[in-house]
């Protein structure tokens, strides 16, 4: 069995990758399970947006044909298992070059930029990118979309700004979870209005994209943003900046083609 655990539940690009990569497995005839805490403090259910299969992360065991891939666990000591795989979705947040002592058979990283900031050998996997169908865009009065968690390096206000500098923007909607409070109330709810919207999380991304027509990121740290691939995939315009955008030869939109680099990585 691949066995998916991932020390992070709560809403985020992570999670949602490793949501698709699950589904990816069970629909190829590999039984998978996705297990990760709660979404929240003293909730220990799971996400609303994962639509895989899940079980909490304390349900966790291992036999010794599992091929177990974990993301965000330190670990040092390792389960009598297969294969042990670290699935990679940071830079500076986990930082393999100061973890001498992790025991994993091998390391995936989504983008190339991510493997080289990381400085140690690894796989090149891309995420699994869902497909949304692509909406009639407006020339004019454009509403742009900024989607993804509402902390300081996000620079959600930086977004904000910037879209209502352009001329061919008129709105502004806010999808995301509040994960720094002090910054939500400091930096972004004064500049809400009646043409700047925070609408909270959803998990139905395509009523999401069927509003939007641009997407703004102004993130300082992202390896592989999974919001440029779903517009990448769509058709739909990001505007980032030059180094928090990964170029259309960092995503791979045919999951056929990532599975089998999954399948030589772990062996199957």
């Amino acid at each position: 069995m691949i066995k998916v655990a991932s020390a992070w539940g709560a809403v985020g690009g992570s999670t949602i990758a490793l949501n698709n990569l699950v589904n990816l497995f069970n629909s190829k005839g590999y039984k998978a399970c996705l297990y990760t805490p709660g979404h929240k403090q003293g909730d220990d259910s799971k996400w609303e947006g994962i639509n895989c299969r899940w079980s909490h992360l304390n349900s966790l065991s291992f036999d010794r044909d599992d091929v177990v891939i974990y993301h965000f666990l330190n670990m040092t000591n390792r389960p009598p298992v297969k294969k042990l795989i670290l699935s990679c979705h940071e830079t500076n947040l986990f930082p393999l070059k100061d973890m001498p002592n992790l025991c994993y058979d091998n390391i995936q990283f989504v983008s190339k930029f991510q493997k080289d900031w990381q400085g140690v050998d690894g796989w090149v996997i891309p995420n699994v990118i869902t497909k949304y169908k692509k909406g009639e865009i407006r020339e004019v009065d454009k509403v742009a979309g900024i989607i993804g968690s509402i902390d300081p390096h996000k620079c959600v206000h930086e977004s904000i700004q910037r879209a209502l500098r352009d001329e061919d923007v008129s709105k502004v909607i806010i999808y995301g979870s509040v994960s720094d409070p002090a910054y939500f109330v400091q930096e972004v709810a004064p500049l809400l209005s009646q043409d700047v919207i925070y609408c909270g999380v959803s998990t139905n991304m395509q009523e999401v994209y069927d509003q939007l027509d641009v997407i703004y990121s102004s993130s300082k740290r992202e390896c592989l943003p999974m919001i440029q691939g779903e517009c990448l995939k769509m058709g739909i315009e990001y505007r980032g900046y030059d180094f928090n955008t990964r170029g259309p030869g960092d995503y791979e939109c045919d999951d056929d083609v990532i599975m089998e680099k999954w399948k030589k990585c772990l062996e199957l």
